[in-house]
């Protein structure tokens, strides 16, 4: 089982990385101000892991982006995103830890581990861009949708701040993907419509339940149920499978096709 820490670092660090993205600290979501549920401090350290994963899949698709083609705002902009990963990872953490405590063991079956992502090495720019497209598309949606079963106003917060960040990426995503795509060859095009489906594959088992074993789909299910009826940041999980299920079918799979990636589902 890998862990994921995710402390601070040096002392004073926190306050220096915020001074020189130009952003205020953000406020602490301390223990008195929510409620302990052992449901809610599991979902949030879930996020948790898939935020901290976002950040070497950004850093994969600049790295290759410098490698393939170097631009400046495309480069700039990957660097924001990666800043906002970080402090998406942050806020998840910190209300895991009012919540009743941030788990840092993350289970071996979970897909989005972010170290393994770290090590990938042969993957290009298309690749990454066409992973990182899809993910922040669905995880927007879910964002949306729980938004309105959140009534705690702490996390009500902390989930209205990632959506409109993860907006803002889903859409860079996509202009980066709808002008990189086409200049591929057939043949890495091709590639990327399987790729696609293995990602659509992951989902089911990392943003929703659809897709896991049995076993942990009921656990999984408990976790986004009790959330949501507690006001927690989660939404039922029925209603969150069928909702991703839409989106990949009429949001996901047409953008693709679009940008010339030969998905069929």
């Amino acid at each position: 089982m890998k862990t994921l820490p995710l402390g601070s670092g040096a002392p004073g660090f926190s306050k220096l990385r915020r001074r020189l993205e130009g952003q205020p600290l953000a406020p602490d979501v301390g223990a008195e101000a929510l409620p302990s549920c052992e449901e809610a401090r599991r979902f949030w350290s879930e996020r948790a892991w898939s935020e901290a994963a976002a950040v070497p899949a950004i850093s994969q698709l600049s790295l290759a982006m410098m490698r393939e083609r170097f631009e400046l705002d495309v480069l700039g902009a990957l660097t924001r995103i990666a800043s906002d990963e970080v402090r998406h990872t942050e806020l998840s953490r910190d209300l895991a830890n009012g919540l009743g405590g941030y788990t840092e063991d993350i289970p071996p079956e979970v897909p989005y581990e972010p170290a393994r992502l770290a090590e990938i090495e042969a993957c290009g720019a298309a690749s990454w861009v066409l992973s990182i497209a899809v993910s922040e598309t669905v995880s927007a949606a879910l964002m949306q949708a729980r938004l309105r079963y959140t009534t705690h106003p702490a996390v009500r917060d902390t989930l209205q701040r990632i959506y409109d960040d993860e907006k803002a990426h889903a859409a860079t995503a996509w202009l980066i993907c709808q002008n990189l795509v086409p200049l591929v060859a057939q043949s890495e095009r091709d590639a990327l419509a399987e790729q696609a489906l293995e990602i659509f594959e992951a989902i089911g088992q990392t943003f929703i339940t659809a897709g896991l074993p049995t076993l942990e789909r009921a656990q999984a299910r408990r976790v986004r149920k009790v959330t949501a009826e507690r006001g927690l940041g989660a939404m039922p999980p029925d209603e969150a499978d069928q909702l991703v299920m839409r989106v990949v079918t009429q949001t996901v799979a047409p953008r693709l096709r679009r940008a010339q990636i030969p998905v069929q589902i």
